[in-house]
């Protein structure tokens, strides 16, 4: 009578954990008969008690649960070893429809219990895996218009570091998108980028998330020989995501300055000139009144 009072104490024990358990869990015996399920079970895949327990896994749900994957865990990997973590199984199941889960199963013995019995511990993670794809998807489609903008640009998170840049970008400064992928701007190539005035900006003015226009500096690049860029940044947001990052173009502006250079010396030799002749004449006018 202790014997079985022990037992029942610690079978109720045990049915109070797998209740507690936010994961779906399903008990087999050796046969693959369903002995036991929890609440998280009957709830993420929409059967009851009456439908499950006493069950062969397959047979579940109109067969709905004969999935090749999971006949490969049950008949092929679970009987070779004693556990089995992050088998992924991938179906799409009449009632709840296309769902990605992952199973644990381990096999477990009691006092005395040569066959055992096999606990599934199953994670849905169908949502995770859908907003993976959609992350991807959204990823795709910010590198293609990235890479449609003519001017160099680099797309950095909070901390500077670099998630994409544009092909304009990895030309002109003979770098591959490997080597940009979260590196700061001024760790690119020899450090070439460590520049006083680009430092200033990673520094202390994009922290701020405040969109700016016209950040010029001037630097000597190694390969690039002296360069003027107009550095424009803007913040941006993925829809329905809290986390922003921040695209920063670089125009380079080193023709147009140098014209616009050209064209002050220009300005401020003949103004000379004409100041000189002026000078002459004044002397000439002088020297006839005389």
């Amino acid at each position: 009578m202790r014997v079985s009072r022990t037992k029942l104490v610690t079978d109720l024990a045990a049915s109070d954990i797998v209740e507690t358990v936010p994961s779906a869990l399903l008990v087999l015996d050796r046969n693959l008969y369903i002995t036991s399920a929890n609440r998280a079970f009957y709830q993420t895949f929409r059967t009851s008690r009456s439908e499950t327990e006493g069950c062969l896994i397959y047979d579940l749900g109109n067969r709905q649960w004969d999935i090749p994957a999971l006949r490969t865990l049950l008949e092929s990997v679970i009987p070779l070893r004693a556990s089995v973590e992050g088998f992924e199984v991938e179906h799409d199941l009449p009632i709840i429809g296309q769902r990605t889960m992952l199973v644990n199963a381990r096999k477990i013995f009691r006092p005395g219990d040569h066959d055992g019995f096999i606990l599934l511990a199953i994670e849905d993670v169908s949502e995770e895996r859908a907003a993976r794809k959609e992350s991807k998807r959204y990823s795709h489609l910010v590198q293609s218009i990235v890479d449609t903008i003519r001017d160099p640009l680099v797309v950095l998170e909070d901390d500077m570091t670099i998630v994409t840049a544009s092909k304009a970008f990895l030309t002109m400064f003979g770098i591959t998108q490997a080597e940009t992928h979260g590196r700061r701007v001024a760790e690119l190539g020899q450090h070439q980028w460590d520049v006083p005035a680009l430092r200033n900006l990673m520094e202390k003015v994009l922290p701020e998330n405040k969109p700016f226009e016209n950040f010029e500096i001037e630097e000597d690049f190694p390969g690039l020989g002296r360069r003027v860029f107009n550095l424009n940044a803007r913040k941006i947001s993925q829809p329905g995501n809290h986390a922003h990052r921040m695209l920063l173009v670089f125009e380079d502006i080193t023709d147009r300055k140098q014209r616009e250079r050209d064209a002050v010396s220009l300005t401020n030799e003949v103004s000379h000139q004409i100041k000189n002749n002026l000078q002459l004449i004044v002397g000439l006018i002088a020297y006839e009144a005389t």
